[in-house]
């Protein structure tokens, strides 16, 4: 009994130490510079608008006064005007090059480089010295999920042509093969 005892504690003890040190590499991302070469479409925007930290729904409802439908419907426009600025292929070279081909705007070529230590992407647009850092979430060969930068700004909420409104934007991107 005590041999059953035993062993099943040197087992427990075992699989709690395996799995210690090893969740990290289950748990996490792990991302090489082959995964991100390709041709990418964007497939989905989501993102979290937020002013002082509080829901953009909840700021139109509390602060200027919209009805739960309306402040949804304003969110929405503003969901579907942020989705529309991302409609794009985005191809990411072997020689580190990249290009974003843009459906209603200028095109975007520049250099990539990958920190597979912190799961960041650095894109860097030709001829600027402008650098955007993007966190890898997740990838696979036929999926990368990137999120941006959190962009602050001021938003016209109540529509009096003054955007006084300061929020920030939290993006999330997923782009397939």
């Amino acid at each position: 009994m005590d041999i059953k005892k035993n062993t099943f504690h040197l087992a427990l003890f075992t699989l709690i130490t395996l799995l210690t040190f090893t969740s990290c590499d289950f748990l996490g991302v792990n991302v090489e510079e082959s995964d991100i070469i390709g041709t990418w479409t964007v497939d989905d925007v989501s993102a979290e608008i937020t002013s002082a930290g509080i829901d953009i729904t909840q700021v139109l409802v509390t602060t200027f006064g919209y009805v739960a439908a309306d402040a949804d419907l304003i969110l929405d426009t503003l969901l579907t005007d942020l989705e529309s600025e991302f409609d794009a292929t985005i191809e990411f070279k072997d020689d580190y090059s990249y290009s974003v081909l843009l459906t209603d705007d200028d095109d975007e070529f520049g250099t990539w480089s990958l920190n597979t230590e912190d799961k960041e992407l650095t894109l860097t647009v030709s001829g600027t010295m402008d650098s955007d850092i993007l966190e890898v979430v997740s990838v696979d060969n036929s999926s990368l999920v990137l999120k941006l930068p959190t962009e602050d700004g001021e938003l016209d909420l109540n529509y009096d042509g003054e955007e006084e409104t300061p929020v920030s934007i939290k993006i999330e991107i997923v782009l397939k093969k």
